[in-house]
């Protein structure tokens, strides 16, 4: 059974992931599936190697471990598990010595010059300094250079090349490859058109975000409410799901409101409501729509209603107005934006209008209301 559960715990082994060491298309695998789900191409790089884990570090210097399989995803494969110059840490030493008898030395067929190997002679009519080794002694033979005619630079006299070893990547092109032309970076047409539809979310999101912003502040619209009549009617509702017999209150008003102030150039529509405020025994505050308008335009600002009646019923929840004296009404706005979060306000409270008495209960005086 011990060689059973050893067995299995092996099995269970997962080796070490490359993906904390890059970025990632998500932190938790539910979302690595979303995005496999919804990319165009889920086979293409998730991302680049995080330069804070593979890039400032010292050459040699990299505590941990590569994965065990390859990962497929170039993201996966580490910087400095790629670059030989981190794994072979040798420099090359270029010292005064060593340019002096390469000055002096003679130049090849191709006009280039080396140091000769071994002991092979070849030198050129430059004076040679009896200490190669001295502080002076590239100086004395750089000016030889500089002052000698026939030992200026031509196309048979060329300056020493940089010592240097081969490349030992050569890019080549694959046999079969298909053809691509020297501005082509993207294999396929989609992979374009996400890149540049995710460019445009960008700047489009911005744009919004400067739209909503812009629109922040606001004048407070101008308004008027006339009271002319008001009349408690014992009556039921028509067309309301609560059909028993109550009070209502009838309102006669003139509104006068001029809303153009909350119109800009991110304004939709601008949503107009009245409200009758009271107060009851039950109750310290109540507020109750009577009657609403949108204003779609900056055409339609001047709003102007000489004879405004009921649209909704404006009733107490007891159902009766008995013990109610008084009532007070405000206009209430809501800006509606294109873009952007919505706004609101109310104006100021009409002076408090006393409530007619109520009206004797009676059969026959019951009204059927289209409320």
């Amino acid at each position: 059974m011990s060689a059973f559960r050893a067995t299995r715990t092996l099995l269970k082994r997962v080796p070490e992931s490359p993906e904390k060491y890059h970025y990632t298309e998500g932190q938790t695998p539910f979302w690595r599936k979303v995005r496999h789900l919804l990319s165009l191409n889920p086979e293409i790089s998730s991302g680049l190697p995080d330069p804070l884990l593979n890039r400032y570090p010292q050459p040699a210097s990299r505590p941990e471990k590569p994965a065990a399989v390859p990962s497929k995803d170039i993201a996966a494969n580490l910087y400095h598990n790629r670059d030989f110059r981190r794994k072979y840490p040798q420099t090359d030493v270029i010292t005064q010595h060593y340019l002096t008898e390469l000055l002096l030395a003679t130049p090849n067929e191709d006009g280039t010059k080396s140091i000769p190997a071994g002991d092979e002679s070849g030198t050129t009519a430059l004076t040679r300094p009896s200490d190669l080794n001295s502080p002076t002694a590239f100086t004395e033979v750089l000016n030889q250079v500089q002052l000698e005619p026939q030992n200026k630079y031509t196309s048979t006299n060329m300056p020493p090349s940089f010592p240097s070893t081969k490349p030992q990547h050569i890019l080549k092109v694959q046999k079969g490859a298909i053809p691509k032309g020297k501005d082509h970076y993207l294999p396929i047409l989609l992979q374009r058109l996400n890149v540049v539809t995710a460019f445009m979310t960008s700047v489009v999101s911005v744009l919004l975000l400067a739209v909503a912003i812009t629109n922040v502040s606001f004048r407070a619209p101008a308004c008027q409410i006339d009271v002319k009549h008001l009349d408690l009617v014992y009556g039921r509702a028509t067309s309301h799901s609560d059909r028993r017999t109550q009070d209502f209150l009838e309102t006669s008003l003139e509104l006068d409101m001029d809303v153009s102030s909350l119109f800009t150039w991110d304004t939709k529509q601008v949503f107009l409501s009245i409200v009758g405020s009271y107060t009851s025994p039950n109750r310290p505050e109540n507020e109750v729509v009577f009657w609403d308008r949108i204003v779609r335009s900056k055409r339609q600002a001047k709003v102007h209603v000489p004879n405004l009646r009921n649209k909704y019923g404006l009733r107490e929840v007891s159902r009766t107005f008995q013990n109610i004296t008084s009532i007070e009404f405000s206009v209430h706005w809501n800006v509606m934006p294109y873009v952007g979060m919505m706004r609101h306000g109310r104006t100021d409270f009409t002076p408090p209008v006393a409530l007619p008495a109520p009206a004797e209960v009676s059969a026959n005086k019951i009204r059927l209301l289209h409320y």
